[in-house]
C-alpha cells in the first residue's frame, strides 16, 4: 500500500473497517448510503461518463 495508504485510515488500527468508516462519515456530517442509493449513484455516473 505504499503511496496510497493514509495514516488516518490505518488498517491495523481498524480505520478501514465499517466502524472506522462510519466514524469518518459522522465527523463529516454524512450518513452511509443505502445499497439502492449507491447503485443509483453508480448508474448515474456511468450515464454521465458516456
Amino acid at each position: 500500500l505504499a503511496g496510497v495508504a493514509q495514516s488516518e485510515l490505518d488498517i491495523e488500527a481498524g480505520g478501514r473497517s465499517v466502524a472506522g468508516i462510519q466514524r469518518v462519515l459522522e465527523e463529516c456530517g454524512l450518513l452511509p448510503a443505502a445499497p439502492a442509493q449507491y447503485r443509483e449513484w453508480i448508474n448515474q455516473r456511468r450515464k454521465d461518463a458516456d
